[in-house]
């Protein structure tokens, strides 16, 4: 009896953790394609022009019109001459909603303000151009209360503050433990203070 509970538990728990990926997948939490990606191509298919604006021999900063609606949508700056960040208003409204960093040629880290009220509120953290670790303010109110875990580019744990008290209420999946060296299986623990 307790067996078949604590695998129903587990079955119950492990299909919230998927359905809750999945929608910030779907939502667009952190973009999983990265938008600058795919503005190489207009909204006609045609390849964009960027407008390079130079500093001495160097590129400083490019723009595009991804949209074609006479409007910047796409800025990318260069020191000496290599990509450092990269900025989209990705839904045209005038505002920027998604930065990238880079290092060494890749995106580092990626920023996004989901809900366009002019603060960031979600971060992926990338090594070897595969996304680590997520965080996300799903309340909006300046505080990280969700925190996504992955190997090799796939999600493989999450940790929430399912009351905003700045507690972790919630351990789902491989969680780095202190160091990262220790890692806690599927449910940990959920609820309870």
């Amino acid at each position: 009896m307790f067996l078949a509970s604590r695998k129903r538990l587990f079955l119950v728990l492990f299909a919230g953790f998927v359905v809750v990926g999945m929608f910030f997948a779907g939502k667009g939490a952190i973009m999983e394609k990265n938008p600058l990606l795919a503005t190489q191509k207009g909204k006609q298919g045609n390849e964009l022009n960027f407008s390079s604006y130079c500093q001495g021999d160097k590129i400083v900063r490019q723009e595009a019109d991804r949209n074609r609606d006479g409007k910047t949508d796409i800025w990318r700056y260069s020191e000496d001459g290599v990509l450092m960040r990269s900025e989209v208003d990705s839904d045209y409204d005038g505002n920027i909603d998604y930065w990238a960093y880079y290092k060494d040629g890749r995106i580092e880290k990626q920023e996004i303000d989901r809900d366009n009220n002019g603060m960031k509120d979600a971060w992926a953290y990338l090594e070897q151009g595969l996304k680590v670790r997520q965080e996300v303010d799903s309340n909006h109110d300046g505080k990280v209360d969700t925190w996504f875990y992955y190997k090799m580019g796939k999600l493989c744990g999450r940790v929430r503050d399912t009351d905003f008290d700045g507690k972790i209420d919630e351990v789902l999946g491989e969680v780095p433990v202190n160091d990262g060296s220790k890692t806690y299986a599927l449910p940990l623990h959920k609820g309870g203070k």
